[in-house]
C-alpha cells in the first residue's frame, strides 16, 4: 500500500530526518542524526544491539552506519545508471564504496544501511549487496538496502512518524504525474510536421484570433498580463495546429488521451489553485513539476513543446478557472 507521500519533494534535510526517525523505531533512540564522517561521509550511526532490526531473535549489534541518499526526481529506482550500473565508478553506489570499506577496516563499521527515495527491485538489490560484501568486506547479512517500498512499510508500523518530520500528502504543491504528458507530447512531435517546423523556426502567418473570454480568464485566475501577453506572444501561433491535430479523425485515440490528460491536470490544478496569490506561480510550478519529473520532457525539443502544450491546455480553457 503506498501513502501517497511525495518523497522527491521533501528534500535533503527532512529526508535525513525521516531516516533517523525510522532507525530510532528499528534500534532504539541512541541514533545518532547525520552529521559529517572522517571520509567525506554524511552519516547517521547506532552502537549497540538493536531493538527490532532485522529481527528481535536476531538483532544487529556493534556500530551501524546508516547513509540517506536523496534525489528529487520523480520515479527513480536503485537501477537507474546514475545511481547504480555495474562497473562505472562514476555512479552513487561505486562511490561509496571505499568509504565504507575505510569504515568496516578501522572497526568503525559492523553493519551498513542506505535508504534512498528510489524504488529498489529484487534484481537491483542483490547485486548491490553483493557489490558491497565483495569490495568492503561486510558480511552479506549485515548489508540493507532500504528504498521507498521498505520506507512505506515503516510509515505504515510507525503511524507517528510523518508528524514528526511533517511528511502530509497535503503539504506537497501539486501532485503530476508526466508520463502521460510525455506520452501525449511523443505523438504530437511525431505525427504533426507542420509544429515541428514551426519549433525549427518558422513563424506561421496565420494567427490564431484570440479568444474574447481569454481576458476574463485570465482575471478569474488572477494571471498577470505580464505573463499571460508573453505567453500569448510566444506560444499562441502554435495553438491552431494542435486544434488541427486533435480535430483529424484518425488522431481519436490521441485526441481521447488528451481529453484524460486535462481532466487529471485540471482536477489538480483546481485542488490547489486557492493557494496562490496569483496564477502566475501555480502555471510556473506546474511546468516545473512535469519537467523534473521526467527526462524526455527535459529534452531541448520536448521542453518547446511541453510549454506549448501546457499554455494551449490554459488557452484553450482545459486548465484552470473558467466561467459557469
Amino acid at each position: 500500500m503506498y501513502l501517497n507521500y511525495r518523497y522527491e519533494e521533501i528534500g535533503d534535510d527532512n529526508f535525513e530526518k525521516l531516516v533517523v526517525q525510522i532507525c530510532k523505531k528499528l534500534f532504539g533512540i541512541g541514533v545518532q542524526g547525520f552529521a559529517p564522517g572522517k571520509d567525506g561521509g554524511r552519516d547517521a550511526k547506532f552502537h549497540g544491539k538493536a531493538a527490532l532490526f532485522p529481527s528481535t531473535a536476531c538483532p544487529w549489534e556493534g556500530i551501524t552506519v546508516i547513509q540517506a541518499k536523496f534525489t528529487a526526481g520523480y520515479n527513480t529506482s536503485f537501477s537507474d545508471p546514475d545511481f547504480f550500473k555495474e562497473g562505472v565508478e562514476s555512479c552513487t553506489i561505486y562511490k561509496e564504496l571505499d568509504k565504507v570499506k575505510k569504515l568496516f577496516e578501522r572497526g568503525e563499521l559492523q553493519n551498513y544501511m542506505l535508504f534512498a527515495n528510489r524504488k529498489l527491485g529484487g534484481i537491483a538489490e542483490e547485486k548491490i549487496r553483493v557489490l558491497i560484501n565483495t569490495h568492503t568486506g561486510i558480511p552479506y547479512e549485515n548489508i540493507f538496502l532500504a528504498g521507498i517500498e521498505y520506507i512505506e512499510s515503516c510509515l505504515e508500523d510507525f503511524s507517528d512518524i510523518p508528524d514528526k518530520v511533517d511528511l502530509k500528502p497535503s503539504n506537497f504543491p501539486i501532485n503530476i504525474n508526466p508520463s502521460a504528458l510525455s506520452e501525449f507530447i511523443q505523438h504530437l512531435h511525431q505525427g504533426c510536421e507542420e509544429l515541428s517546423k514551426e519549433l525549427a523556426g518558422k513563424i506561421p502567418e496565420d494567427h490564431p484570433t484570440k479568444r474574447t473570454t481569454f481576458k476574463k480568464k485570465n482575471e478569474l485566475n488572477n494571471f498577470s498580463e505580464a505573463t499571460s501577453n508573453y505567453l500569448l506572444g510566444k506560444y499562441l501561433s502554435y495553438t491552431s495546429v494542435i486544434d488541427k491535430f486533435l480535430q483529424n479523425p484518425a488522431n481519436n485515440e490521441i485526441r481521447e488521451m488528451y481529453t484524460n490528460l486535462v481532466e487529471d491536470f485540471q482536477v489538480k490544478v483546481l485542488a490547489k489553485i486557492a493557494q496562490y496569490e496569483r496564477f502566475d506561480d501555480l502555471y510556473n510550478l506546474l511546468l516545473d513539476i512535469i519537467k523534473s519529473r521526467s527526462k524526455f520532457l527535459r529534452q531541448k525539443e520536448a521542453q518547446s513543446l511541453t510549454h506549448i502544450v501546457v499554455f494551449y491546455m490554459y488557452w484553450n480553457c482545459d486548465i484552470g478557472l473558467v466561467e459557469s
